[in-house]
Parts: C-alpha cells; sequence; structure tokens
C-alpha cells in the first residue's frame, strides 16, 4: 500500500486514541474524499469511522524506560519511538505494532504515527 489515504483507513479500526487531535475529522475525511467517498458524505462517514472503532479507544503511552531518538540500540529496534496500548483489556494492550519490518521502517512508523522524536 503506497497511497497514505488507503494506508491511514486500514489502520484506523485498530489505532482508536481516547484524546483526537482536532484535525482528526478533516483527516479522515479527505483521506475518504481520496478513496472515492462522495464529498456530500464523507464528513458523516468519518465521524462515524473515529468514534464507532473496532475497539474502544485507548490511552497510549511510551514502552518503560523508551527515550525517543536516543540511544543507538534503541534506534536499532523496530518499534523504537512507537507507543503502546496502556488500558489493560483492550486487545492492543501491550501489544507491538511493528511486527516484521525492519528498523527504518519502524522509525518512518513512529515519525508517521507522530511518535518519534
Amino acid at each position: 500500500m503506497h497511497d497514505p489515504s488507503v494506508r491511514l483507513l486500514l489502520l484506523l479500526p485498530i489505532l482508536g486514541d481516547a484524546q483526537l487531535p482536532t484535525a482528526a475529522a478533516e483527516v479522515v475525511r479527505a483521506a475518504l474524499v481520496a478513496v472515492g467517498t462522495p464529498p456530500e458524505n464523507a464528513a458523516r462517514l468519518a465521524a462515524f469511522v473515529l468514534w464507532h472503532l473496532r475497539w474502544a479507544p485507548a490511552r497510549w503511552s511510551a514502552p518503560q524506560g523508551r527515550r525517543w531518538g536516543r540511544p543507538r540500540a534503541e534506534r536499532e529496534r523496530t518499534d523504537a519511538g512507537i507507543l503502546r496500548c496502556d488500558v489493560p483489556g483492550s486487545p492492543r494492550f501491550a501489544r507491538q505494532l511493528a511486527h516484521g519490518i525492519t528498523p527504518a521502517q519502524g522509525r518512518r512508523l513512529a515519525r508517521a504515527l507522530g511518535t518519534w522524536r
């Protein structure tokens, strides 16, 4: 998947966040239009997608002991900089999101998620 809109829409059901940024609805609306949703339906569908996720919205935090972007050993990990779900009972709790990717891909994923500093 090379299209950022498609990637975002595929990830949304598992990445629900209890603290959505104010621009989230507009970003999802634009992604929906980019993949073919009629513009007149996109805002309503974006709201539905954001607030009716597969799993309840979660809180995300840095794994204990991690300092993003440092030291070198951390930069070599595929999951360095990627937040983890900290809601016990969630199917995402303590799961690594970056399976089977290289350290460089892990850094790109963390940057795309806004968690690499």
